[in-house]
């Protein structure tokens, strides 16, 4: 194991680093030398040139070279391939190994140990924190539900950011080490510079930095040694002669901390740009937003819900026939089918971790590279000019939407009564409009020509290049069916995710008082409000929720898109059977009305095939 900044000409190579005579163990031939060097300098290429002919002088030995750089870094550097490295990235660790581990750690229910798996999987990739299941075993099985449950997030991450600066505290070879928390409050200074004062910080200047903060608290610290201490054990790095935080968590954490401090700063900061940092609000809000912000936040969010109301006589387009066309009635059978199969395993307790997990995957493919039919697909959709005005206008109603959503659900517990109540009021109000006016744009999308146009012959050709082992005829039912699925898919998405966001992000027990006092002035309101609440606390909420869904006119495209939201929560947010089947009932409520049987066995083997596909 060698350090790579160890590694620079002339004189330091392999063999004056090494920690052995590695050159007497080459020479016996019955043993594999295997080199790790960890952050090797990418940014200098006198080193690299060095670095390249020590490895190229040792054609026996084997040699793993790991760094933190990004991935553009190590592929865009001609060192990995004159020295043909294969570039390996390590990945997080899997829904199922973290519902495995709550499972067997914390003795959990397989339905329970799969909600909090997925809750800390979402934590995790929010935050970019690459955290191993075992740094939970210490907290109690109690205390980690409750914290995800009550989306007290940012008290989980104080928990690595505090093991990580305490090993690093530890292992500081200064005369005069320091404790945890004066590291951390150098960090925040750190993080406050480069991310609300906008100043690039170099190697001299991180060293300044350093050695005012050790004189303004007089204590005698080496600021080189101090640096040193948060480069060695990967806390900071250096990219292009600036320092980056290698932690994102880490960085997001220690400046929410800051600018709870710093309000002014923290007023500044969020200023509720197109450029704003929802991730970092998320954590400061939890630890406690500033008056004036919430003001600012508030004031936004009027604003919006005025400027995008519906008249009076508007009626919200999800409660019309418009979209009846992709409700087809398979698709309310196959609903029904997945009902029973549901319920049955909620009453039975089973939990269904390999199949989530593979869904996951599906997920996580789809979004780190769509495939050359969707990507062509997005290409072809043009918005005329009234359109594309319109959604540009919306685009900073749902910006605010969603930092007033981050704002209630975090920062619950420090709200006050008449805020939340008005921060949730507004959140619906707005939550109707805006999904109206989206859903009508999307309405307007002509599927039935961009469904003919992918289905000509030569656009077939063009799809199936490279892919010789699917037939023309197979493709073309491919594009079909996808259209059919995308259709849905993107004109429901804007009440869709509303509905997703508000259960899942404003979810604590304590916001339920204040939602209940809501009134809703129309249909939709009603929807989400009591979707909302049910969500929160069953037993305050399901009875309301039944009777709004009893309420709705006969349109299967607003009962479908309600079937589908119930039945995604059930199976992948709630383990409390009672819950669960509260909103088990709410999906077979919402479909009850269809009276669709069964005619021919041709019918039954189509659905059967479409739900194996799926």
């Amino acid at each position: 194991m060698i350090k790579g900044t160890e590694i620079r000409p002339p004189k330091y190579g392999l063999e004056s680093q090494a920690h052995y005579e590695f050159l007497q163990i080459e020479k016996l031939g019955t043993f594999q030398i295997v080199f790790i060097i960890d952050e090797p300098n990418l940014d200098s290429n006198t080193r690299l040139k060095h670095l390249e002919k020590e490895i190229q002088s040792h054609t026996s030995a084997k040699f793993v070279l790991i760094t933190r750089a990004s991935t553009q870094v190590v592929t865009q550097s001609n060192f990995a391939s004159a020295i043909s490295a294969q570039l390996y990235q390590l990945d997080n660790i899997s829904f199922l190994e973290i519902s495995h581990f709550l499972e067997k750690n914390f003795a959990m229910a397989g339905s329970e140990a799969e909600v909090v798996a997925l809750r800390l999987r979402n934590t995790f990739q929010h935050f970019r924190m690459s955290a191993h299941p075992t740094y939970f075993a210490a907290i109690s099985k109690d205390v980690l539900a409750a914290l995800l449950q009550a989306n007290r997030r940012s008290e989980l991450i104080q928990l690595a950011v505090d093991g990580f600066l305490t090993i690093v505290a530890a292992d500081d070879s200064n005369v005069i080490p320091l404790s945890r928390s004066a590291r951390a409050r150098f960090l925040r200074k750190v993080a406050v510079e480069i991310n609300v004062e906008k100043r690039p910080i170099s190697r001299d200047d991180l060293i300044r930095l350093a050695s005012t903060y050790s004189q303004e608290h007089d204590f005698g610290v080496d600021p080189i040694l101090f640096i040193s201490s948060f480069l060695n054990k990967g806390v900071l790095h250096f990219e292009n002669d600036y320092v980056r935080f290698s932690l994102p968590f880490m960085e997001s954490y220690l400046l929410a901390s800051a600018l709870h401090e710093l309000p002014e700063l923290a007023l500044r900061y969020f200023n509720l740009s197109d450029h704003f940092d929802l991730n970092t609000f998320d954590l400061y809000a939890e630890i406690g937003a500033t008056s004036k912000i919430i003001d600012l936040i508030l004031k936004e969010l009027t604003e919006a819900c005025e400027k995008h109301k519906l008249h009076p006589d508007q009626q919200h387009i999800a409660l019309t026939e418009s979209f009846n066309r992709v409700a087809r009635p398979d698709r309310i059978l196959a609903m029904r089918k997945h009902l029973t199969t549901v319920a049955s395993d909620v009453e039975a307790g089973r939990g269904d971790t390999k199949h989530k997990q593979k869904m996951l995957d599906i997920a996580d493919r789809l979004r780190d590279g769509a495939s050359r039919e969707t990507k062509a697909f997005t290409k072809k959709i043009e918005f005329n000019g009234q359109q594309a005005k319109l959604i540009s206008e919306l685009s900073g109603a749902v910006h605010s939407w969603l930092i007033g959503a981050t704002l209630l659900g975090a920062g619950a517990e420090h709200l006050d009564a008449d805020t939340k109540q008005k921060i949730a009021s507004l959140l619906i109000q707005l939550a109707a409009s805006i999904s109206h006016h989206m859903m009508s744009v999307l309405c307007d999308l002509n599927f039935g020509e961009l469904r003919e146009e992918f289905t000509k012959p030569e656009m077939i050709a063009e799809l199936r290049k490279g892919d010789d082992e699917i037939s023309e005829e197979d493709m073309k039912k491919f594009i079909s069916d996808l259209f059919e699925t995308m259709e849905f898919t993107w004109v429901s998405s804007p009440l869709q995710s509303i509905l997703r966001q508000l259960c899942e992000h404003a979810r604590q027990r304590i916001l339920a008082t204040s939602i209940e006092k809501i009134q809703p002035s129309n249909m939709i309101e009603s929807i989400v409000h009591a979707a909302w609440l049910s969500d929160i606390d069953s037993g305050r909420g399901q009875a309301l929720l039944v009777q709004k869904i009893r309420s709705l006119p006969r349109v299967a495209f607003i009962r479908m898109l309600l079937a589908f939201h119930f039945m995604n929560r059930a199976y992948w947010s709630h383990w409390k059977r009672e819950d669960r089947l509260a909103l088990i009932d709410a999906a077979a409520e919402a479909v009850s009305v269809f009276q669709i049987k069964l005619q021919t066995n041709e019918i039954e083997k189509m659905i059967a095939a479409r739900l194996d596909g799926n």
